[in-house]
């Protein structure tokens, strides 16, 4: 496999992972402040669904933004 290969992987792994963990960061402080019938959640639950929320969009940005980085690359002609 190419050096550049390798790079562009890299790079589409370390976005893959930060899109997941941002999305995972915005579940957690959404949840926390939810006020009313959702509060009966304990932080468990809550760290629970962070974590489910984490896996599921880490599948799906796997998924998503390897073919955006490769638009993106082409539209910037970037090889």
């Amino acid at each position: 496999m190419s050096e550049i290969k390798r790079r562009v992987q890299g790079i589409n792994m370390l976005v893959c992972v930060l899109v997941s963990v941002v999305i995972s960061w915005i579940f957690y402080t959404l949840a926390l402040q939810m006020p009313g019938r959702f509060a009966q959640y304990t932080k468990i639950d809550v760290l629970a669904g962070v974590g489910f929320v984490f896996i599921l969009s880490m599948i799906i940005s796997f998924s998503l933004i390897p073919a955006f980085m490769e638009k993106l690359s082409a539209t910037l002609k970037i090889k």
